[in-house]
């Protein structure tokens, strides 16, 4: 019986039940918070971003992320919640008072999930790990009728810029003029 394996060696394996050998890879990303509003994304699985880590690291007392059917914000509180995981896929909306703060978060990469986008609705969207091309995700979209915005806040107020690629831990804002699925095969 081997415990440990040697690499470059063969082995005959035999288990009583399925399982996985092998290790997972971990992957990392530093999300750089400015102090100001803050549109970030979680593009790791298994990250653990909690509004706890948030207000132990840079002081986060909240976070909100947009109800694209209710056409408005819902508010996380560390007060009330501080153990609301952060999820990838979803944009949300910090703010980072007096500092700057960097949180690294480490997992496995999260791929981007097509999304039914509403014809005329706002969608605020997280990112997966690798930076991806609009055109690449447009699934039933149409570039013409679409609409993804990066808000910045780091020159003191909010620039609101279009884009053609998403980058890992943003978040952006979607709105398509007619009805598709986006990021659908």
């Amino acid at each position: 019986e081997v415990k440990v394996l040697e690499p470059g060696k063969a082995y005959w394996v035999r288990s009583s039940k399925e399982c996985t050998l092998g290790t997972a890879q971990t992957f990392t990303l530093t999300l750089h918070l400015i102090d100001n509003w803050n549109h970030i994304s979680v593009p790791l699985e298994d990250a653990n971003l909690t509004l706890q880590r948030l207000y132990e690291e840079c002081g986060v007392v909240f976070a909100f992320y947009w109800d694209p059917n209710e056409e408005k914000y819902v508010v996380k509180r560390h007060s009330e919640d501080a153990n609301y995981r952060l999820e990838p896929g979803i944009g949300y909306a910090i703010r980072v008072f007096e500092k700057e703060c960097d949180i690294e978060l480490r997992g496995k990469p999260w791929e981007f999930e097509p999304i039914e986008l509403g014809a005329g609705k706002w969608y605020f969207i997280g990112t997966p790990y690798e930076k991806v091309d609009v055109h690449d995700i447009l699934g039933t979209c149409a570039l013409e009728d679409l609409n993804v915005i990066h808000s910045d806040y780091s020159s003191g107020s909010e620039e609101r810029r279009e884009v053609k690629v998403l980058e890992p831990g943003k978040a952006y804002w979607v709105r398509s003029s007619k009805e598709c699925t986006l990021g659908a095969k």
